[in-house]
């Protein structure tokens, strides 16, 4: 497998924001893998909201490898 380094990263989330399809992106798939998932327990949540976000969720998910 490819290991990304920073402009991979950067052309992938330009990619993503960009295509059509993004306003119908799977915003609950996470935490719906968190719950039905085996490695629930590995991973860690982190809750980024801050004020001035407005109405959304903001996490951050790390699987502790």
């Amino acid at each position: 497998m490819k290991r990304l380094n920073a402009q991979d990263i950067k052309d992938l989330i330009s990619y993503v924001l960009q295509n059509e399809n993004f306003d119908r992106v799977d915003h609950n798939m996470h935490d719906r893998l968190r719950v039905m998932c085996a490695v629930a327990d590995e991973m860690d949540v982190h809750e980024m909201w801050q004020e001035g976000d407005g109405k959304q969720d903001v996490k951050f998910f790390k699987l502790r490898i």
